[in-house]
C-alpha cells in the first residue's frame, strides 16, 4: 500500500514538474522573442519595429525551431541599428503586406552579409528593402545567403549589395544561392557589386541556382557588375532551372559569361534529363562584356521565345569575342533581336558563335572588326544550323572578308563539320558570309524587301498585319504580357572632395530610370558631411528618404530620372565651424535638448561631432525642441544655411 502511495507521489511530482518545465519554456518563449501574436497561420508574430527585426536573429540564432507565421504591420526604418545577418536557418513565412524596411545597414567583414544566412522550407512575400547598404566579402544578397526548397514572391530591394572579397560569389540583388526554389515576381532596383579578381557568379535577383529552380516574372532595374558569370536576373543558371517571364533593364557589365538574363546556363550529364530553359524572357538594358556575352544570356544552352532590344557591346568594337543580340553562344528559338549589337569578333544578330539558330529574325544593326554576320557571327563548330531565319539591318565590318548577311564565316571543311544555312532570308546586299567556298542550293540569296519577304514561306512566322514590325514577318504565336522596350539610361557622376570616402567609388554609373543608388559616406575624422549637391542643388537634409544615419554609417540614396546627373558630397572640417546666427534663426542647446527658434520648412541636421547625423527633418516654426539621445559628443546643428557648434 506505501509503495503505491509512493509511486503514486512520484507520479504525481513528476507531472507536477513536467508541468512546471513546459509552463516556464513557454513564458521563456515569450520572453525571449516578445511578438505580439502566436505564431500560427491565423494569428501570426507581428513585426511593428527595428526591435522586432533584431528579435528575429535572437530567436533563430539560438537554434532550430517550429516554424512559424510573422505579418510585417508597418513600415520600419532601422535607422541607428546595427544589424547581423539572422544565423541559423529561418523556416518562417512573413507576409511583408507591401511594407518596407528603410536604412537597413549590414557590413561582415569576413564572411557573407544578408538579412537572413539561411531560409529553409520557408518563405517571404510582398516585402520591400527601401534603402541601404549591405556588404561582406564572400557571398552577398539582400535577403538570403542561401534558399532550400522556399520561396519569395513580390519582394523588392534598393539597397547597395557590394562583396568585396578577392574570391566573393555567389552575389544576387535577392538571394545569393537557391536550391529546389522558387523566386517568383521579385525586383531589384540596386547596385550588385562584386570586382574583385577572381569574383563571380553575380545576378540582379539570383546570384546562382543549383537545381529545380523556378525564377518566374522577375525584372532587374539596377546595375549589375562582375568579373566572371553576370547575369542581370541570374548569373548562374543550373541545368535543371527555368528562368521564365522576366526582364532586364539595368545595365549589367563583366568580363566572360554576360547577359541581360543569364550569365551562364548548365549543360546537363545526362542530355534526356535535361529541363532546363531561358524562356519568354526580354533586355532593354545595356550589356557590356569582353568574351561571350549577350542581351539574354552570355554562354547559355537554350533560349526559346525571347528578344532583345537593348545594346549589347562595345560601341567602339574594341573588345568582345563572341557577341550576339541573344547570346554569345547556345541554342536559339523563336527569338528576334532589335538592338545594336558591337564588338571585336565573332558578332551576329542572334548568336556570337552559332551553335543552332531556328526560326529567327535580326532587325538591329551589327558592327564588328571581324566575324560579323546579320544572325550569327562564327560558324565553326560541328553540326551547327541555321533555318527558317530572315536578317534585315545595317551590318558593318572592318574586315571585308569576314562578314557577311547571315553569318561573317562558315566553316565547311571536314565530315563532322556539316554546318549548314537552310531557308533563310535577307534583305541587304551582302552575300551569305565572306567564305568563298561552295554554298548549299537551298541558300535563298535575296535582297528582298520586308513585304517581299513576308510573302515567302518561312515556318514559324506570319505577316505582320498591324505593321509593328515595319511589314517583316513576325514569329508565330508570340506575344508578352509586359511590351520590351529599351531602357532610359542616365549617367550619374559621383565625386566628393578630400577628407572623406565614398562607397562604392565608381566615378560614374550608368544607371536606367527607376534603378536606385546607395552610397555608404564615411568623413574622416575631425571632419563631416556638409553638404550634398545634387545638380547644383543643395540637398542637405531634404528628405528621410535621402539621407540617413545607421550607426557610425550616413548612407544616401538616389534615384535617377532620364537626365544625366552629378552629385557632389562635401566633407567639412570640424574645427572651421562656429556658430552663425541671424535675427531669423536662434540655435542653443538646454539640458541636453537641441532648441531652434526659426521661420518653418527649413530643413535642419543634428550632427555627433565625429559626423554622424543624429537626427533630421524640416522646422516646425517658433521655438522647436528635439530630444536626441543621450551621452552623445554633442554637437552640431545645421538648419538652412545656418550652423551652430553646440559643443566639443
Amino acid at each position: 500500500m506505501f509503495a503505491g502511495v509512493n509511486l503514486y507521489v512520484k507520479l504525481k511530482l513528476m507531472l507536477m514538474k513536467k508541468n512546471y518545465v513546459m509552463f516556464i519554456c513557454f513564458l521563456y518563449s515569450l520572453v525571449v522573442h516578445g511578438w505580439d501574436g502566436q505564431g500560427t497561420m491565423e494569428a501570426p508574430y507581428l513585426i511593428s519595429s527595428a526591435k522586432d527585426i533584431l528579435m528575429l536573429g535572437e530567436y533563430y540564432g539560438a537554434g532550430d525551431k517550429d516554424p512559424a507565421w510573422f505579418r510585417v504591420t508597418q513600415d520600419i526604418d532601422m535607422q541607428g541599428v546595427a544589424v547581423s545577418p539572422v544565423g541559423g536557418s529561418f523556416n518562417g513565412y512573413i507576409d511583408g503586406q507591401h511594407h518596407a524596411i528603410k536604412n537597413l545597414v549590414i557590413e561582415v567583414e569576413n564572411g557573407g552579409a544578408a538579412l537572413f544566412s539561411r531560409v529553409t522550407n520557408g518563405g517571404i512575400k510582398d516585402l520591400t528593402i527601401a534603402s541601404g547598404y549591405i556588404k561582406g566579402n564572400s557571398t552577398v544578397a539582400a535577403f538570403a545567403l542561401t534558399a532550400n526548397e522556399s520561396w519569395f514572391s513580390g519582394c523588392t530591394n534598393h539597397a547597395t549589395i557590394i562583396a568585396e572579397g578577392r574570391y566573393a560569389g555567389p552575389v544576387g540583388g535577392l538571394v545569393a544561392t537557391c536550391t529546389a526554389s522558387v523566386i517568383r515576381s521579385c525586383v531589384n532596383k540596386g547596385i550588385v557589386l562584386a570586382e574583385g579578381e577572381n569574383s563571380g557568379i553575380v545576378g540582379g535577383i539570383v546570384g546562382s541556382t543549383n537545381g529545380m529552380e523556378t525564377i518566374d516574372s522577375c525584372a532587374n532595374y539596377g546595375v549589375v557588375k562582375g568579373v566572371a558569370t553576370v547575369g542581370g536576373i541570374v548569373g548562374s543558371l543550373s541545368s535543371n532551372d527555368e528562368a521564365y517571364r522576366s526582364y532586364n533593364m539595368g545595365y549589367v557589365s563583366g568580363k566572360s559569361n554576360v547577359g541581360g538574363i543569364a550569365g551562364s546556363q548548365g549543360l546537363p550529364l545526362i542530355s534526356e534529363n535535361d529541363s532546363s530553359y531561358i524562356y519568354m524572357s526580354w533586355n532593354g538594358g545595356e550589356i557590356v562584356g569582353e568574351e561571350c556575352v549577350g542581351g539574354i544570356g552570355g554562354d547559355v544552352k537554350t533560349i526559346y521565345y525571347s528578344c532583345n532590344v537593348g545594346q549589347v557591346g562595345d560601341v567602339t568594337n574594341a573588345i568582345g569575342t563572341y557577341v550576339g543580340g541573344l547570346c554569345g553562344s547556345g541554342n536559339v528559338s523563336y527569338s528576334y533581336n532589335l538592338g545594336q549589337v558591337n564588338g571585336n569578333t565573332g558578332i551576329g544578330g542572334i548568336a556570337g558563335t552559332v551553335s543552332s539558330i531556328e526560326t529567327c529574325f535580326n532587325r538591329g544593326d551589327i558592327s564588328g572588326k571581324q566575324g560579323v554576320g546579320g544572325l550569327g557571327g562564327l560558324m565553326e563548330g560541328t553540326s551547327c544550323e541555321i533555318n527558317a531565319c530572315y536578317n534585315s539591318s545595317k551590318i558593318h565590318c572592318e574586315s571585308v572578308d569576314s562578314f557577311g548577311a547571315v553569318t561573317g564565316y562558315i566553316y565547311y571543311g571536314g565530315f563532322i563539320n556539316s554546318n549548314e544555312v537552310k531557308e533563310t532570308y535577307w534583305n541587304t546586299d551582302l552575300e551569305l558570309t565572306g567564305y568563298s567556298g561552295t554554298i548549299g542550293s537551298d541558300i535563298q540569296m535575296t535582297g528582298l524587301s520586308g513585304t517581299d519577304l513576308a510573302k515567302q514561306p518561312i515556318a514559324g512566322f506570319v505577316s505582320d498585319i498591324s505593321g509593328a514590325n515595319g511589314g517583316f514577318p513576325l514569329i508565330e504565336n508570340f506575344e508578352f504580357t509586359d511590351q520590351p522596350q529599351m531602357a532610359e539610361t542616365s549617367i550619374v557622376t559621383v565625386t566628393g572632395s578630400e577628407n572623406g570616402l565614398i562607397y562604392p567609388a565608381n566615378n560614374e554609373w550608368r544607371s536606367s530610370v527607376g534603378s536606385c543608388l546607395s552610397f555608404k559616406l564615411l568623413p574622416d575624422e575631425g571632419y563631416y558631411l556638409s553638404d550634398i549637391i545634387v545638380d547644383g542643388i543643395s540637398v542637405m537634409a531634404a528628405s528621410e528618404e535621402e539621407l540617413s544615419d545607421t550607426s557610425d554609417v550616413i548612407i544616401y540614396s538616389f534615384q535617377p530620372t532620364l537626365s544625366n546627373h552629378s552629385i557632389v558630397f562635401n566633407f567639412s572640417q570640424l574645427s572651421d565651424i562656429s556658430t552663425v546666427k541671424d535675427k531669423q534663426t536662434d540655435i542653443w542647446l538646454e539640458q541636453g535638448v537641441v532648441c531652434i527658434n526659426s521661420e518653418p520648412g527649413l530643413p535642419y541636421s543634428v550632427y555627433t561631432v565625429d559626423g554622424r547625423i543624429i537626427c533630421q527633418g524640416k522646422t516646425s516654426g517658433g521655438v522647436q525642441k528635439i530630444t536626441v539621445q543621450q551621452k552623445l559628443p554633442l554637437l552640431l546643428v545645421k538648419v538652412g544655411g545656418y550652423i551652430s557648434k553646440l559643443a566639443e
